[in-house]
């Protein structure tokens, strides 16, 4: 899975903190796409439809590829999904 079972058995302990990317590296061992993986874990979501964006609310993808076009990782010219 890339990380170690002492990690997870440290992690079922208490000892260390479960992380998002904890969960991802078990959804994709157990070849769960990601999305399927959190409408799972968060099955009263699937029946609501996204609430709309407040008025002046901060488009964080377009930051994220601003940033990532600043600093040189990413030409923003790439398809984006």
């Amino acid at each position: 899975m890339g990380i170690g079972a002492s990690t997870f058995l440290r992690i079922l302990k208490g000892d260390t903190s479960m992380q998002v990317r904890h969960l991802l590296m078990i959804a994709k061992a157990l070849e769960i796409p990601w999305p399927e993986f959190w409408r799972e874990a968060y099955p009263e979501l699937k029946a609501q439809p996204a609430a709309p964006a407040p008025p002046g609310a901060v488009n964080v993808k377009k930051q994220v590829i601003e940033v990532l076009v600043d600093l040189g990782f990413f030409n923003g010219q790439a398809e984006r999904p």
